[in-house]
């Protein structure tokens, strides 16, 4: 009989060793020993038990004619997905790349101005501590001063953190460098350099030295704490 259907098994089948709890006689509640035994499914009912399922859709992904299970994954989390979801536009989290569930929604942020490469969505798990408004990100720089401070490194007291949208960040971006064309930027430091000239009489210039200072940070809104 199928263990999964419950329904009489007539031509091929397929198995599955199973551990069998064997109870120890002096102590009918206090199993001791394994022992394992064959597990009998329909073909098609094993597919549907053992096959793995797609994050995205639920849905169990079974053997193609060849006998093999296709799919993607995402980096890191290691999700399983139906491969035609990478095309068919379901979202991925921009913080942390966890595709979009029919189980669990992902947030979709508002932005003043719409994006060329469409809308910014972040996961549930991220949101719980997506960073709103300047404060958070004060709070969270004070932070960064105190751990760098411990290993002998200073950061400036006060330094000017601004959130921005994703146009904004991009266009600053392609600005300094035509290479960043078609990426997306989550931040940047704004820099200035102060360079001391010597003048002589002979109407001839030396450059002492050029420094270069952190003026402000640009970071993208929405990102997570984390």
């Amino acid at each position: 009989k199928c263990a999964a259907c419950e329904q009489v098994i007539t031509g091929q089948y397929s198995t599955q060793r199973k551990a069998k709890e064997k109870n120890n006689p002096r102590n009918p509640r206090d199993p001791r020993e394994q022992g394992n035994e064959n597990v009998f499914y329909h073909p098609s009912c094993y597919q549907q038990v053992f096959s793995p399922e797609c994050c995205v859709c639920l849905q169990k992904m079974l053997p193609d004619s060849r006998g093999l299970v296709q799919y993607s994954t995402t980096p890191f989390w290691q999700q399983k997905f139906c491969t035609k979801h990478a095309t068919d536009g379901t979202r991925r989290c921009f913080a942390c790349q966890r595709m979009e569930s029919v189980r669990e929604r992902h947030i979709v942020l508002k932005e003043k101005r719409p994006r060329a490469a469409g809308v910014r969505a972040i996961c549930l798990s991220c949101a719980l501590s997506v960073v709103a408004g300047a404060e958070d990100v004060q709070v969270i720089y004070r932070e960064m001063r105190s751990f760098f401070a411990k290993n002998a490194l200073e950061l400036p007291l006060s330094l000017p953190i601004h959130l921005c949208e994703t146009d904004a960040l991009n266009e600053a971006t392609t600005q300094r460098s035509r290479s960043a064309h078609g990426h997306s930027t989550m931040g940047m430091t704004l820099t200035e350099q102060r360079t001391t000239v010597k003048h002589t009489s002979a109407h001839t210039s030396q450059v002492i030295s050029k420094r270069n200072e952190v003026s402000a940070i640009l970071i993208l809104h929405g990102m997570p704490r984390m």
